[in-house]
This record gives C-alpha cells, sequence and structure tokens, in this order.
C-alpha cells in the first residue's frame, strides 16, 4: 500500500509540473501574439508577413 501512495504523490508532482510549465507556454504565447495581432491589425504589410509565417508553421507539422 506504501508503493501506490508513493506513486500518487509523485503523479501529483509531476501533474503540477506540467501544469506550470504549459502555463508558462501559454503566458508566452499571449505576450507575444497580442502585440502581434494589434500591430497586425494596423499595418498591411505586417498582416501579410504574420499570415504568411503562422501558415508556414501550420505546414510544417504535416511534412514531417
Amino acid at each position: 500500500m506504501t508503493a501506490l501512495w508513493q506513486a500518487l504523490l509523485q503523479l501529483g508532482d509531476e501533474l503540477a509540473a506540467h501544469i506550470v510549465l504549459s502555463a508558462a507556454a501559454i503566458a508566452l504565447g499571449i505576450a507575444l501574439a497580442l502585440p502581434l495581432a494589434v500591430w497586425a491589425s494596423r499595418s498591411r504589410h505586417v498582416a501579410r508577413i504574420a499570415l504568411s509565417f503562422a501558415s508556414l508553421v501550420q505546414t510544417i507539422p504535416a511534412l514531417a
């Protein structure tokens, strides 16, 4: 029974680490995306570049 509790405690620690890592990634993505979105909404040139980059990034996983 002790091994079960140890496994559950370790699972909780790993879950907490995963949540922190995911939250950091989401925060970084939002911090980059919001200013870029505002900038792209005001400039056609920036919007074109951002859309091209987003299309490229979405295509690469499909090629792998």
